[in-house]
């Protein structure tokens, strides 16, 4: 192999590996806590966060039950509630985080996050499936971001301790 054509083939690999890298680590997602601070997931979140994801109204009746299940959970695991709104008119979206605001105690505002923009990564995070708008979608970023647990449908016992005992790759499972 001649010297010019083996310096393209490292320049190749190096920058298929750099890309391979960044892919390897996901994009912070843009929310903002029902208390009013801006925040990137899982970026600004602590490790082993689990994320409690609806994306309709529907999937209230899977998501509230989720969270009560939870936050009960011992060791206690940082859990936040994640209500995807970008598809919403914005007059609609006022009033749900009215409403949201007025159901959540003001010391746990900053465990629910509201998103309007990039509906389309946090789809992509959680794994959407069109056809199960309504369900529950549940996920656990280990320090690196990178997603360690992946649940779709309503809570059960096992689904809770599966997602404790999570295998991540920061060592923050229980």
């Amino acid at each position: 192999m001649s010297a010019a054509l083996s310096s393209r083939v490292v320049g190749a690999l190096l920058l298929l590996g750099a890309a391979l890298s960044a892919a390897a680590q996901p994009a912070d997602l843009p929310a903002r806590t029902l208390g009013g601070a801006d925040v990137a997931v899982p970026g600004d979140l602590p490790p082993g966060a689990l994320l409690i994801v609806g994306f309709s109204r529907g999937s209230n009746e899977q998501t509230e039950p989720w969270r009560e299940g939870v936050d009960t959970m011992r060791p206690p695991t940082p859990a936040y509630s994640v209500l995807v709104l970008e598809g919403a008119p914005r007059w609609v979206r006022g009033l749900i985080v009215r409403g949201v605001r007025r159901a959540v105690p003001k010391e746990d505002r900053n465990s629910v996050l509201i998103v309007t923009k990039n509906a389309a990564g946090w789809r992509a995070l959680v794994g959407f499936e069109a056809d199960r708008e309504d369900a529950a979608y549940v996920v656990r970023t280990d320090a690196a971001g990178a997603t360690c647990f992946r649940h779709v449908g309503p809570v059960s016992d096992e689904a809770v301790r599966a997602s404790q005992d999570a295998a991540c790759m920061s060592g923050d499972a229980g």
